[in-house]
C-alpha cells in the first residue's frame, strides 16, 4: 500500500471514523486449534502480552523498541511456517537469528508445532482440511514439488478463515444493529458515525465481536477487541470504550 493512502478515506462530513480491530485474531484461533496452554494462559490474562514476553525471552528485557517490532511480526510468520531465509531477508537479521528465533519459539509452544505436523499429516494423506466454520481448503494435486507449499497454505487456512469469518459474522450483527459499515480488511471492520455516537458505537461494535467465537464456536478464549477513532483512517487513535449500562 502507498504510505498514507488510508489518509485519504474520510467520513462523511461531521462524521468520524471508528475502526474496531480483533487482536491477534489469528493467533487466538492457533491458541484454541492447537490446544497449546502456555499460548492460552497469555490470552487469558490481560496483564500479559505475546510480543513483549516473545521479545524479552529472545532479546532480554531491555529489548529495544525495532526488537520488539521484529518479534511482534515474527510471531506471526513462525505459525505460517515462513523460513528463516524469509524472516532474514524481511528483517535484516542474519538467518542464524531467525533460526534460534524459530527455535526458541517452538520450545516454548511446543503443541503448535505438534498441531503443524498433525496438519501436515491431514494435508498429505487426506488431500482436505475443514475449518471450525465447516469451510473446506482442498489440495488436488499434491507433489513432491509442491508438498511444502501445499502445507503451507493448510496451516494458513485454518487460523485464516476463522479469523475471516468471525469478522463476517460479526459485520451482519453489526449491521443488523443498525451501525453501517463501510470497510472491512482482514479482522477489523470501520464505521462511519456521527461524533457524538462514538463511544455507543464501539461498545456495541465490541460487545458484538467479542462474543462471536464463543458465540458461533463455543470458544471461551477471549478474542479481543480494540478500538481507534479518527478524522481519516489513515490516523487512526486508540480510544478507551466506556461500556453501555446493561
Amino acid at each position: 500500500m502507498v504510505p498514507g493512502i488510508r489518509t485519504l478515506f474520510l467520513p462523511t462530513p461531521g462524521n468520524v471514523l471508528v475502526s474496531a480491530d480483533f487482536s491477534q485474531a489469528e493467533l487466538r484461533a492457533i491458541a484454541v486449534l492447537s490446544d497449546c496452554s502456555p499460548l492460552k494462559s497469555i490470552y487469558t490474562d490481560s496483564s500479559r502480552s505475546l510480543h513483549k514476553e516473545t521479545a524479552a525471552r529472545f532479546y532480554g528485557e531491555n529489548y529495544t523498541k525495532e526488537e520488539y517490532v521484529k518479534s511482534k511480526n515474527i510471531n506471526f510468520g513462525v505459525c505460517y511456517l515462513q523460513s528463516a531465509e524469509a524472516f532474514s531477508q524481511m528483517y535484516t537479521m542474519p538467518v542464524q537469528e531467525a533460526r534460534d528465533y524459530i527455535g526458541t519459539w517452538f520450545n516454548t509452544f511446543p503443541e503448535i508445532a505438534e498441531w503443524i505436523a498433525e496438519v501436515s499429516d491431514r494435508v498429505e494423506k487426506e488431500n482436505e482440511l475443514r475449518s471450525p466454520f465447516g469451510a473446506k481448503r482442498r489440495f488436488h494435486l499434491i507433489t513432491p514439488e509442491n508438498l511444502k507449499e501445499c502445507i503451507r497454505e493448510g496451516v494458513n487456512f485454518l487460523p485464516q478463515n476463522t479469523a475471516g469469518l468471525l469478522t463476517m459474522a460479526a459485520i451482519i450483527e453489526i449491521e443488523d444493529a443498525g451501525i453501517p459499515v463501510i470497510n472491512s480488511v482482514h479482522d477489523s471492520i470501520v464505521v462511519d458515525v456521527p461524533e457524538d455516537e462514538v463511544n455507543d458505537v464501539a461498545a456495541t461494535m465490541k460487545t458484538i465481536m467479542e462474543r462471536q467465537a464463543y458465540d458461533k464456536l463455543g470458544w471461551e478464549l477471549p478474542f479481543k477487541v480494540d478500538i481507534s477513532v479518527g478524522e481519516n483512517w489513515g490516523e487512526l487513535e486508540e480510544m478507551e470504550v466506556i461500556p453501555l449500562a446493561a
